[in-house]
């Protein structure tokens, strides 16, 4: 006959490997929705725009960051959502980077913009990526699972150690 601990032990173990391999099938998920990296010269005054490539659907989160090398730098990006709507605008001068993160509203190819407002040429490396909202909810429940594998483990361990220690006092009173 199994003892109780020996049950939620092995029902821990299960929980923490399907946790395992779901935040496995996350990580793919995000690396298979292609991020998009550019290290560019953006020439003064001019306008730079970096083009998602894959396709957007509303409700994912896009990211991106703008990050600058010159301390003279003076711009202003902003992603340009498939109807032409500006949307999380940043603006940075000198050194640093400006990052945002929105949900997208509406479905369809976004753009990044940079706005080279300064009278020098700069350099900037321009990062755009999403992660869908499958990917965020597969997070979300395989740490909850994690967790949850990782409480139910404690519990059998504590389990253990009463139950040994139960046995030993009845052997005792023998």
């Amino acid at each position: 006959m199994l003892r109780d601990y020996k049950k939620i032990a092995r029902l821990s173990y299960i929980l923490i490997v399907v946790a395992v391999v779901l935040l496995a099938l996350s990580v793919v998920l995000i690396v298979s929705d292609s991020p998009q990296s550019s290290g560019v010269s953006i020439p003064a005054g001019s306008i730079y725009s970096l083009k998602y490539n894959t396709t957007v659907n509303q409700g994912d989160y896009l990211f991106y960051s703008v990050v600058a090398n010159n301390s003279k730098a003076n711009f202003t990006a902003y992603l340009l959502a498939p109807t032409g709507l500006e949307i999380a605008m940043g603006n940075l001068s000198g050194n640093g980077s400006v990052k945002k993160d929105i949900v997208a509203g509406e479905s369809g190819n976004w753009t990044l913009i940079v706005k080279n407002n300064a009278n020098l040429n700069i350099f900037a490396k321009l990062s755009i990526y999403k992660i869908s909202y499958i990917a965020t909810y597969t997070i979300v429940f395989g740490l909850t699972l994690f967790a949850s594998g990782f409480i139910l483990l404690l519990v059998s361990v504590n389990l253990r150690k009463r139950e040994n220690s139960f046995s030993r006092r009845q052997r005792d009173l023998e």
